[in-house]
């Protein structure tokens, strides 16, 4: 280990344990508070998009925030959460586990598919970790569908319920949906040309060989801006908890927002930058 990383390490230790003394304590009863004040349906289905770090400092950590999203929801709602393994797929991994796999989106994320009670979808780039009484529902069949995020993906089905999408500390780049209604309007550039062959391992361990096409690589998108618009319309609500902010969108009038977008202009969720490439 070299001196340079002595020191990077060093600093971030140092970082770290001053976290408590710097920043307020984003404490299970404080999350539920700011979800509740936000708007968090109980009962309702939520897919969350996290960053642990961005809530400044979590007694408990993880754990501390999917049991106050679990809490918020109650025992009649269904929690979703990215399990995403494109990472590993974009090195060159061809084998997903569903038990063991795991995902690349972040603290609570991963945290949260290593849960008790939690259910996987079976899919290599896009799959997601669900728990409640919606969980088979959103998770089954996703390995059959022809794009990650389209038709027939938890991401669909939850556009075309009454569900809600929160973005706990992230922009809106992270808003895997964006993807969905992208597929829903056979955007050109969505999907690369060529189908990639994986081997899938389920829950009971049995292997299944899929050839399915991916997400096309480096497609600058306007994501985090076209985000920022859905507060002026009443789409997305926003709320601070500690350091983080909270934005909760409703999932159906997205859909039909970003559809209408996209039949006026379907190039309108790609960076300037990234239009005349496609025009």
């Amino acid at each position: 280990m070299n001196v340079t990383h002595l020191i990077r390490s060093g600093r971030r230790r140092v970082k770290r344990s001053l976290l408590p003394l710097r920043n307020k304590w984003a404490t299970r009863h404080r999350i539920v508070a700011s979800l509740r004040q936000l708007g968090v349906k109980e009962g309702g289905t939520l897919l969350v998009h996290s960053s642990l770090s961005r809530l400044g400092y979590v007694p408990a950590g993880s754990p501390s925030v999917i049991n106050a999203l679990t809490e918020t929801l109650g025992v009649e709602g269904t929690l979703l959460m990215p399990a995403h393994s494109w990472e590993a797929v974009s090195a060159g991994e061809r084998t997903f586990d569903v038990r063991t796999t795991p995902s690349c989106v972040g603290a609570i994320a991963e945290a949260f598919r290593k849960s008790s009670g939690v259910n996987r979808s079976l899919h290599p780039t896009h799959s997601i970790a669900a728990l409640g009484p919606g969980s088979e529902f959103f998770r089954s069949e996703h390995e059959r569908c022809m794009t990650p995020c389209g038709e027939g993906s938890p991401y669909a089905k939850l556009l075309d319920g009454p569900g809600q999408i929160l973005l706990l500390g992230v922009g809106g780049a992270s808003n895997t949906c964006f993807h969905t209604v992208e597929a829903f309007a056979s955007v050109p550039y969505l999907m690369g040309d060529a189908t990639e062959t994986f081997t899938l391992i389920d829950d009971s361990m049995t292997s299944h060989s899929i050839s399915i096409p991916l997400h096309r690589p480096h497609v600058a998108r306007c994501f985090t801006e076209v985000t920022e618009s859905l507060l002026s319309s009443g789409i997305a609500v926003a709320e601070y908890c500690c350091e983080a902010r909270l934005l909760l969108i409703d999932a159906r009038h997205f859909r039909d927002h970003m559809l209408e977008a996209l039949k006026r202009d379907p190039l309108c969720l790609l960076a300037t930058s990234e239009r005349k490439r496609w025009q």
